[in-house]
């Protein structure tokens, strides 16, 4: 970021959708002082491993330039974990986010660059699409022969377009916010497989900690989830099994 020298340019470094980096420190001026101190202590001395901490406010007003600048800031609070951002506002589309996106989304940014990683989440996300998974069995024993066949069919469809990226090897995450059909699909498919995708995020977690390999905790920023109204029932309320 460079110094402003006319209008345009203070309309362009005062952009809301923009943060500071390490880089452009000289600017950073600490509009939460102790308020902030006061969460980086909960957070260094947290025993909870799945607590989570919303921070919230007006748009543009330094929220994700401070957690940015977190360990920049705070270094000791690099001794104990290592961070990774989810960048919201590029993968998420705030009037229609469910709690599937969230959670296919850390998986997704958590695998990339590695290609190990890769491997093993699209190999088990292929493996959920199995039909063997009991769920047709079910429709059987429950429904007569003719609503079965239809109960059969549209069982069989769910998560046909979603794993159809995956198997494709299409970028996952820059066709999930662009098709509606593709979000849809998998909110569909993984209402019926939520346990899981909770289970496979976590795994996917726990490896990318073993690759890191510097026995640190992970923490997971989920930047500009905000936006969206009532977020926190995203977590309260849609992870409940």
């Amino acid at each position: 970021m460079k110094k402003a020298d006319n209008i345009e340019d203070i309309y362009d470094v005062f952009a809301p959708e923009k943060y500071l980096t390490k880089e452009d420190k000289e600017f950073y001026v600490d509009l939460y002082g102790d308020k902030f101190k006061s969460f980086v202590t909960a957070l260094r001395f947290n025993k909870i491993p799945s607590k989570t901490f919303f921070i919230a406010g007006q748009s543009g007003n330094g929220k994700s330039t401070v957690l940015n600048l977190l360990t920049t800031n705070f270094e000791k609070i690099e001794e104990k974990y290592t961070f990774h951002t989810v960048a919201g506002k590029n993968i998420f589309l705030y009037n229609d986010i469910d709690i599937v996106d969230i959670l296919l989304m850390i998986g997704s940014t958590l695998i990339q660059n590695n290609e190990t990683l890769e491997k093993e989440y699209f190999d088990k996300l292929r493996k959920l699409g199995d039909i063997k998974d009991g769920i047709l069995e079910e429709s059987e024993t429950n429904t007569s022969s003719k609503a079965k066949g239809a109960s059969i069919e549209a069982t069989m469809g769910i998560g046909v377009k979603f794993l159809s990226i995956i198997k494709t090897g299409i970028d996952i995450i820059g066709s999930y916010k662009v098709n509606e059909e593709i979000r849809t699909d998998a909110r569909k498919f993984f209402k019926i497989k939520r346990k899981e995708l909770i289970d496979l995020t976590n795994e996917i977690i726990l490896e990318y900690k073993k690759e890191k390999n510097d026995d640190k905790d992970l923490i997971i920023i989920i930047d500009d989830l905000e936006k969206k109204d009532n977020v926190d029932e995203l977590f309260l309320k849609e992870m409940t099994l």
